[in-house]
């Protein structure tokens, strides 16, 4: 995979972008393969199993369910989002620009409160707790990759001097 030119620019020409490393390309593969079955486990589960579930639990907990299975099929296309507007960065697909506000968009559309905090939790069906769970992990991956691409930005290190420096003989402008 060759890194996108383009990537390099998003905020600032400085920034060293994991997203265009092979060694982050076997990550984001596996947290997408992961995240696709995922919302195919899932789906499967609560058109099938899961409904029959749902339909024994008594009603206030039939709504907390509700809204839980709502919400973890959001969560998990938002992380499929996220995870698509990456491989577009790495492909040079979309601008960087663009990129930047539709993951900003993701990322503040995802809650940050979470279901296990009802207290009808516990009488969920233990398999849509442990999907919901697992889309939390996987939202927990994403907020990691984009604290590092911040810290990435305001970094004062060795390399991010050196470009510094080879930016200001070159004439351009230095945002670190």
């Amino acid at each position: 995979m060759t890194p996108s030119p383009v990537l390099s620019e998003t905020l600032s020409e400085n920034m060293i972008v994991l997203a265009e490393h092979e060694g982050f390309a076997a990550i984001f593969e596996a947290l997408y393969a992961r995240t696709v079955q995922l919302i195919e486990e899932t789906n499967r589960y609560v058109h099938g199993e899961g409904l029959a579930q749902f339909r024994a639990l008594e009603a206030d907990a039939g709504i907390v369910y509700s809204a839980e299975a709502v919400q973890l099929g959001a969560r998990l296309m938002l992380v499929a989002a996220w995870l698509l507007l990456n491989r577009a960065a790495r492909e040079g697909d979309m601008k960087p620009d663009i990129i930047f506000r539709e993951k900003q968009k993701i990322m503040g559309e995802i809650p940050k409160m979470r279901g296990q905090n009802h207290p009808l939790w516990p009488q969920l069906p233990e398999k849509l707790r442990q999907f919901s769970d697992e889309s939390w992990y996987l939202v927990e991956r994403l907020r990691l990759f984009e604290q590092d691409a911040g810290k990435a930005l305001n970094k004062d290190n060795a390399v991010n001097g050196q470009l510094r420096r080879l930016k200001g003989a070159f004439g351009g402008k230095s945002k670190i």
